[in-house]
């Protein structure tokens, strides 16, 4: 299992069919992450 490293929560996989691969979303603050934990797409607050 990921943890954000912004929140500390966990990240769920999320598959993506356009990317054809798993992300790793974190709930609590919305980032993507791909497997080796690089963020891939980071929500504005």
């Amino acid at each position: 299992m990921l943890f954000c490293e912004k929140c500390k929560n966990r990240r769920l996989p999320k598959w993506i069919k356009i990317e054809n691969m798993t992300l790793w979303l974190c709930e609590t603050c919305g980032d993507f992450a791909d497997a080796k934990n690089n963020v891939v797409r980071e929500v504005e607050n």
